[in-house]
């Protein structure tokens, strides 16, 4: 046994579990106890103490992030013991998604501001004609064909804009020649910063504000961490899934209320939200866009604030949202040199900004929307 284990093993369940507050969300264990109709401690510290003492034994979960029934499904011997406390255990053994014992279409289902169910019920065919357009930054060659395997879902011609580097020019071409649905297609090598971002609001910004809807997406990477290398295809999925997953979309988008949709952060990216705050590590990403958010009106934010925004930058919106950082003015030195960067940068902290442009300065909804496997008859 190793010393960091033997501490641990000297330790309550409460005192290790306490160690982790972004395992506990206080309004979702009190919703479950209404639920079951049990007394509702008062403190935060007694809903940890409840769980350790109670809750798990009852089937009972800490949050989202932890699925008590699906743990204690996939590791029976915890159950049959009815001693060991599965947060306790699950920390001890590494704490990692693949051990909780539900999928990440389980824990996307559960998460989800909507979930999008195909109807059994045929529908005639919708006569509304969008004007749609796709921003798409490649990056990375080997994630390409995915991405445009995806743009042919899109149930109506739409305009797209590409950004790439000189390398790639040819191949994104001879690619994309492939989607059938393609109204006109623009292809820009811009200079190397910014990620995604950059390219987006500095290179194509000003075009896309004639559309009705505009979808963005790239061909993301992940290699900094195992446990992210899904995604990009669970993004994809989720936002162009199939023809009626994207008309869920729309139909979304169309209300009033709402500005962007996007799909739900995957767990590992939720759990780090949880434990860092919206703003990331040490909040680096809100103090990196200061001038940005002066700029927006958006100075006295709390950074440990939590927030809707498009984590990962791929989502569904209306070109309305974009206007505010068109007015930004920023330009390609604005953006911090390429260093294989994880957080911190000015492109991070836009992606942030995105999400409270729509919220704050617009007051509308950004949505996080997933397909589920059920269908729904009408």
């Amino acid at each position: 046994m190793t010393r960091k284990n033997h501490e641990q093993k000297t330790l309550t369940d409460y005192e290790v579990i306490a160690k982790q507050p972004e395992l506990f969300d206080d309004n979702y264990y009190r919703s479950q106890l209404q639920t079951h109709g049990f007394n509702k401690p008062a403190k935060v510290d007694d809903i940890i103490d409840h769980f350790c003492t109670q809750g798990w034994r009852q089937g009972l979960s800490p949050s989202k992030l932890f699925n008590t029934k699906a743990y204690l499904k996939a590791h029976p011997s915890i159950k049959k013991s009815d001693t060991t406390n599965p947060v306790r255990h699950w920390l001890e053994q590494g704490g990692k998604f693949s051990d909780l014992g539900i999928s990440q279409d389980e824990f996307l289902s559960s998460t989800a501001d909507q979930l999008i169910i195909q109807s059994t019920t045929p529908t005639k065919p919708s006569k509304a004609t969008y004007r749609v357009a796709v921003i798409l930054h490649a990056f990375y060659a080997d994630q390409l064909d995915r991405c445009v395997d995806a743009l042919m879902q899109i149930p109506t011609h739409f305009d797209l804009y590409i950004s790439t580097t000189t390398k790639l020019r040819c191949v994104v071409d001879n690619t994309t020649s492939k989607l059938n649905n393609l109204k006109q297609k623009n292809i820009e090598v811009f200079p190397n910063v910014g990620r995604d971002i950059a390219p987006f609001l500095v290179g194509f910004a000003p075009a896309l504000m004639n559309y009705d809807y505009v979808l963005k997406i790239h061909t993301k990477k992940s290699n900094h961490n195992a446990e992210l290398k899904d995604w990009l295809p669970s993004s994809l999925h989720s936002l162009l899934g199939s023809d009626w997953i994207i008309q869920e979309h729309w139909r979304t988008l169309k209300k009033a209320s709402t500005g962007l949709t996007m799909p739900p952060p995957v767990w590992s990216i939720a759990y780090a939200m949880a434990k860092n705050s919206s703003w990331g590590y040490d909040q680096k990403n809100y103090y990196r866009c200061s001038r940005e958010r002066q700029r927006l009106g958006l100075q006295d934010l709390d950074p440990k604030q939590t927030f809707k925004f498009p984590a990962g930058s791929m989502f569904w919106f209306k070109p309305m949202i974009l206007k505010p950082f068109i007015d930004l003015n920023l330009r390609w030195s604005s953006f911090d040199r390429e260093a294989g960067q994880i957080d911190g940068t000015l492109a991070h902290g836009l992606e942030r900004l995105i999400g409270l442009v729509c919220t704050k300065t617009y007051g509308l909804d950004c949505r996080s929307m997933w397909p589920s496997s059920l269908t729904l008859s009408i």
